[in-house]
């Protein structure tokens, strides 16, 4: 398979576009939600129920969202999900009710969710599953991400809530230009042309059960399983990681630029990916990438110092960089062309219950064995799921390339 296909200019940049302004809102979401919930004087409980119920109808849903890509074209999908999430934001202090906060929370969630979803699936549907494409997709939405956390803040400070989330809504209309740069003609796959009925958008099991034996096909599966367990590392990077930082008396600001560097270091990995792709097996590269990710996680209690840390940190931020882009790619061209959409679609089910279970896990590792060596522990046992893949790999020959 080519690399790379030739499309127009215009239609690759709102294919990054979409990885923009998709889900970097959820930066943006974690600086002003918070924010507003405390102004309502909601309770820490229910700020957290507010904050994660932003997750519920994307793992719900981005199975039935994949499969409308394929079947009805993934711009007429995009356009739908863009729009609310253009409308939804300002509507927070338009209803200053928390449950008002939690509904809004969901539909937000499932327009960004959905538009990181339609981006992957247009890397299979019109790059053939380029490893540069998806690379530089996953750059954007590193880049996105740290420029909507910040500038978010600054605008709660300037202008309070109306300014913030009229900001968020703004933000929102970059997916929504996007998605109507993105070419109109269905693909020639699809059976709908005409009219969409009510039935062809409503989820059916039939399509589910589908979706799910995808998963008995070895590559698509170990895609899956690695994803999760690359992603199950990032998940603690965002939660106990930040809390160990803390346990060292850190300053925040020091903190800030931890975390800041790991971004940074994850979008230029993804730049990178193109080429090493095109040096080593992509399969395998994935691999050793995520290894390197969990190792230097299972260093954190070994390391105490600022430099150490943010060393460490940066280079995890470099190998997860490479890793999500690859994770892309090599799901595209183990899926078929007419499958794209229902293929991200589990992949971002996976990923949504890996975010949601992870730091539950860890919280009752924690009580068991203390902080510090509940790294071990989780590290270890990511590293003995990997081995299992590993053989599997070796075993199915799942992405050898065929005679």
């Amino acid at each position: 398979m080519a690399e790379t296909r030739t499309i127009p200019q215009k239609i690759r940049w709102a294919i990054y576009a979409t990885g923009l302004f998709s889900n970097s809102a959820n930066a943006m979401v974690a600086v002003a939600v918070p924010l507003w919930l405390i102004s309502l004087n909601a309770s820490p409980a229910v700020i957290g129920f507010a904050m994660g119920a932003r997750y519920i109808l994307p793992t719900l849903l981005s199975i039935h969202a994949g499969l409308m890509m394929d079947k009805l074209g993934t711009r007429r999908v995009l356009l739908v999900f863009a729009l609310i999430g253009v409308v939804t934001p300002p509507l927070h202090p338009v209803l200053p009710w928390v449950w008002a906060v939690v509904i809004l929370q969901m539909l937000g969630g499932l327009s960004s969710s959905m538009g990181w979803v339609g981006g992957q699936t247009l890397i299979g549907q019109l790059t053939g599953g380029s490893h540069t494409e998806s690379g530089r997709l996953a750059a954007s939405h590193r880049v996105g991400s740290l420029i909507a956390g910040p500038l978010a803040g600054a605008t709660w400070d300037l202008f309070g809530p109306w300014g913030a989330f009229t900001l968020m809504g703004i933000w929102g209309c970059g997916l929504l230009v996007a998605s109507l740069v993105l070419p109109k003609t269905l693909p020639s796959r699809s059976r709908f042309s005409g009219p969409v009925g009510w039935r062809d958008v409503m989820p059916s099991y039939g399509d589910y059960r589908k979706t799910f034996a995808l998963l008995a096909t070895p590559a698509v599966g170990l895609i899956v399983l690695i994803s999760m367990l690359n992603l199950t590392g990032g998940a603690i990077q965002f939660s106990f990681f930040v809390v160990y930082l803390d346990s060292l008396e850190m300053p925040g600001t020091l903190i800030g630029i931890i975390m800041s560097s790991y971004s940074v270091m994850a979008a230029l990995g993804a730049l990178a990916t193109g080429r090493l792709a095109r040096q080593f097996s992509s399969h395998w590269l994935l691999y050793v990438m995520v290894i390197i990710s969990v190792i230097g996680l299972m260093c954190t209690p070994l390391l105490t110092t600022f430099v150490a840390l943010i060393v460490m940190t940066m280079a995890r931020g470099f190998a997860q960089g490479i890793g999500q882009p690859l994770m892309i790619s090599t799901a595209s061209r183990v899926t078929d062309p007419g499958e794209q959409g229902r293929s991200v679609g589990l992949r971002v089910t996976a990923n949504r219950l890996t975010l949601t279970i992870t730091p539950m896990v860890m919280g009752a590792v924690i009580e068991l064995v203390g902080l510090n060596t509940s790294f071990w522990v989780m590290g270890g046992a990511l590293l003995v799921a990997l081995a299992g893949a590993a053989v599997a790999m070796v075993l199915t020959r799942a992405f050898d390339e065929p005679s």
